[in-house]
């Protein structure tokens, strides 16, 4: 099982109100959604898009937080999230502390590149074509700051999955710490030598668990599924080919 088909499956499972991705480049993994979703990424070129309506915004995660009118944009909590931008733990850790600030506490945020197989796809410089950089770090960072987060690592082929749940989109921990935090980035904190080092860090489960895991299983409560929603993003309609307006491209199929 790669990611992939990891991310299809929890799409599946969830069945998720809304979708937001970060990091969507090609597009492969955003036209797996199959609800309204919300695509961030500053270079993309898709080549697939979903069958759903969706919009695009060419700019980083960042930027597209930092937008004084993002409530307008989002209209309602963010329901399911994939985070696969920026390489660096860093970037990661501030693309999870925006979207659980808009995410509720049911809501669930997947993570991409938490478990390479090599130590060189590790690496904070690019130097193979497979690169997952430190994102790794992530997990061990929300662990110690963040322990009543349910974060589940699955070991899905070449770089691994991370399922987060029991979000808390009122804690302030991760803000407050930030400068810490990136302080001790940058000396080498949380980094591991070696494979099995950064596995003991990371304690993944095997990917047969996702592949039969129920709901439960996940850490998700059922009952989110039993409340109505009107539709996200529901004013923005999907034009029939893509646009770019204002530094913000709209596609749809």
């Amino acid at each position: 099982m790669d990611y992939l088909e990891a991310l299809r499956r929890l799409h599946s499972k969830l069945v998720p109100s809304n979708y937001c991705e970060i990091g969507c480049r090609l597009g492969t993994s955003l036209a797996l959604a199959k609800s309204p979703a919300l695509g961030i990424d500053p270079d993309f070129d898709l080549q697939s898009v979903p069958d759903v309506p969706f919009r695009m915004f060419r700019m980083t995660s960042d930027d597209f937080f930092a937008q004084e009118k993002l409530g307008a944009i989002l209209r309602e909590p963010i329901d399911f999230a994939f985070i696969d931008g920026m390489h660096h733990v860093e970037f990661a850790l501030r693309d999870f502390m925006n979207l659980e600030k808009h995410a509720s506490p049911s809501s669930v945020i997947a993570v991409d590149d938490v478990l390479p197989q090599q130590m060189v796809h590790a690496s904070r410089t690019r130097t193979t074509q497979i690169w997952t950089g430190d994102v790794y770090r992530l997990v061990i960072i929300l662990r110690h700051y963040r322990p009543d987060l349910a974060i589940r690592v699955y070991d899905v082929e070449m770089k691994g999955f991370a399922v987060i749940s029991r979000l808390d989109p009122t804690s302030t921990i991760l803000a407050r710490d930030y400068a810490e935090i990136e302080s001790q980035v940058v000396l080498g904190r949380w980094s591991s030598a070696s494979g099995p080092s950064r596995r003991a860090k990371v304690r993944p489960r095997g990917r047969e668990s996702l592949r039969h895991g129920g709901r439960t299983s996940l850490l998700v409560c059922a009952s989110r599924y039993a409340t109505a929603c009107e539709p996200p993003f529901s004013a923005h309609v999907r034009p029939p080919a893509p646009r770019v307006d204002s530094g913000v491209s709209r596609a749809g199929t």
